[in-house]
């Protein structure tokens, strides 16, 4: 984790234990070009930046390369944990105007749980690290890594999480909640990046994702705790590198939506560099109540989806609660390309049954491309329409 503290060029030398035959940086628009001596790299990134490496199209792999913008001590530290050591502290307990600080080169083992801790920060560049407390390789106890219960005026900036045994950040019926700069990395199934659930006035950005499950989800759920089973509102997610990996989906909302509405959402300026196996790119999950409303996806580049692209879908699910369908209306995607890999699919079905009826509806397309073809209709897109009304592509109604 190159822990940077301005914009300036940074070089780089990779010495690989094999042969390889390509080498690939991701995300594309980082143009990296390297200069390949036997199994020598040498390359430049121009800017500090989240990228990946892949020799071989190898996904288990990879070289992380996630630059870190330095995050200075505070004045006021309330848990210090210092450069060069490793702690288990099981759960750490965070209290309201209490500072966590991780230095760079800490390594913190445990979890973060805060209860009405308002105006609560998590800030460093060291390790929280989660595979302590769960089977190599499988989930560990039903518990976040960072679990956040009404606690309003948060911030989190600057950590790496790795390898927790569940998801691996949740805020839960919080309000004003601002995450920055963070690095997640799992392992394990239903190991999702960062949940949130239930809140207001929430912001992501300039981060890196790598999830076993989803990348960045929206819920309204009895997960962390029972209160955030309530509505969402102005979510902002931004500037961000996301690599979802075996199940799940890479930007969701849903499944779980126990709440009367999720509205004001927007995902932009993201890299999806791989949306692997069975899961979505861009996919809303309406399995309770929830009426679901602008939504917006804007500047999103794909480099690789091998399932699905877009799936919206109003369902009765394994993961349903309430006894009615809730609806899905006004979601729009603006600036969407997928660049390279396969023509995924994509799917808007709403819900039907004799004494109850769901449609999603007004979903507008404009400006999406796939693998260099400009898309004017659901055929151009691949995709299956299904109980749905107004769907526009490029300002037609279809």
């Amino acid at each position: 984790i190159p822990v940077v503290d301005d914009d300036s060029p940074l070089d780089f030398q990779v010495n690989v234990s094999k042969n390889f035959q390509k080498a690939v940086f991701r995300p594309a628009k980082t143009n990296v070009q390297a200069q390949i001596s036997g199994r020598e790299l040498r390359f430049q990134l121009k800017k500090p930046g989240k990228v990946t490496l892949e020799l071989d199209d190898d996904l288990k792999t990879p070289l992380f390369i996630l630059c870190t913008k330095r995050v200075p001590k505070p004045e006021k530290v309330d848990h210090l944990f210092e450069s060069g050591k490793v702690y288990n502290v099981g759960t750490l307990e965070v209290k309201a105007g209490e500072t966590v600080y991780l230095e760079e080169g800490s390594v913190v083992c445990g979890c973060v749980s805060a209860l009405f801790a308002h105006g609560m920060k998590i800030l460093g560049n060291g390790i929280l690290n989660g595979c302590v407390w769960h089977p190599k390789e499988e989930n560990g106890e039903v518990r976040p890594m960072i679990s956040l219960v009404f606690c309003n005026d948060v911030k989190i900036q600057g950590i790496t999480m790795v390898d927790g045994g569940s998801w691996h950040m949740v805020p839960g019926a919080c309000r004003n909640v601002e995450i920055e700069d963070v690095n997640i990395m799992s392992r394990v199934c239903t190991g999702d990046g960062i949940d949130i659930v239930g809140c207001e006035d929430v912001t992501l950005r300039n981060s890196f994702i790598r999830a076993s499950d989803d990348c960045v989800c929206i819920k309204a759920a009895s997960y962390p705790d029972p209160a955030a089973n309530r509505n969402v509102k102005n979510i902002l997610v931004e500037h961000c590198v996301l690599w979802n990996a075996e199940p799940g989906n890479g930007v969701e909302i849903g499944y779980e939506v126990r709440c009367d509405e999720i509205s004001d959402i927007t995902f932009r300026d993201l890299d999806i560099v791989h949306c692997q196996y069975s899961g979505g790119v861009l996919t809303i999950h309406n399995a309770d109540r929830a009426y679901i409303h602008n939504i917006v996806y804007e500047d999103i580049r794909v480099e690789d989806a091998q399932e699905k692209f877009i799936d919206i879908k109003v369902l009765d699910s394994k993961y349903s609660l309430d006894r009615s369908r809730g609806r899905v209306e006004d979601i729009f995607f603006r600036n969407i390309e997928i660049l390279n890999g396969n023509f995924p699919v994509s799917i808007i079905r709403g819900f039907e049954m004799h004494t109850e009826m769901s449609r999603p509806q007004n979903i507008h397309f404009d400006n999406v491309v796939v693998l260099g073809e400009h898309i004017n209709s659901p055929s151009d897109l691949h995709m299956v329409v299904e109980l749905s009304n107004d769907i526009w592509f490029n300002g037609k109604s279809m």
